[in-house]
Parts: C-alpha cells; sequence; structure tokens
C-alpha cells in the first residue's frame, strides 16, 4: 500500500491481521495511512466491484504493486480483481484523496521511486 498511502502521516497494520492469527512483527507490518489501516481493519477479502466476487486483497509484502495497479492521473486503478477489490475497500479514490495525491504529483513528490 506504500504508493497508496505516500502521505505524510503513517502508520503499520499487519497484513494478516492479529484476529486472524498474525503477528505484530516487522515480517507482518505494512506502512500505511490511517484511513487505509481503519479501512483494511481485520480484512483479509473484499469484493471485486466488476464481477462481484470475493478476492483475497493486495499484500504488498507478497505481491508486485504494478502487477496489480496502475496510476492514471492521480487515480490509482486496479487493473485485476485484486486491485481492484483494494481500490475499492480502501476507497483509494475518494475526492480528498486524489487531491492530495494531485498536490504531491505537482511537487514532484508523487509517486515514489
Amino acid at each position: 500500500m506504500s504508493i497508496a498511502c505516500f502521505i505524510l502521516k503513517t502508520r503499520s497494520f499487519p497484513t494478516r491481521p492479529i484476529i486472524h492469527g498474525g503477528e505484530s512483527s516487522s515480517d507482518n507490518l505494512v506502512l500505511a495511512c490511517l484511513k487505509c489501516n481503519r479501512r483494511k481493519g481485520a480484512n483479509l477479502t473484499a469484493i471485486d466491484p466488476v464481477d462481484r466476487t470475493v478476492v483475497i486483497i493486495f499484500n504488498p509484502r507478497l505481491q508486485v504493486w504494478g502487477e496489480h495497479f496502475t496510476l492514471v492521473g492521480a487515480y490509482i486503478v486496479g487493473t485485476t480483481p485484486t486491485g481492484r477489490a483494494t481500490t475499492a475497500l480502501l476507497r483509494l479514490n475518494d475526492e480528498q484523496r486524489v487531491e492530495r495525491r494531485q498536490v504531491l504529483i505537482l511537487g514532484q513528490r508523487y509517486p515514489p521511486e
């Protein structure tokens, strides 16, 4: 989620939630903004808005961002069922997030390298 959460305030959340047997260790934690952290919650899956199937959400520890998402202007677009479901679950294209991302793009601070 790092490219989605590239804003100043970040926290970590477990990729496998503690409630589902995950550990609070560096191998299981990912930096994310507070909004993504709260929206992800204990979810391991989400619904792909295109075909309405339940899929496992994106795991940045195991998957490559560019294989599931692309950046179109300031919008993060899911290109696979996993990408689309994650984008919808985390609401990555809420108006405020797109506006912040646009400011970062204009300041050449987004996307991160």
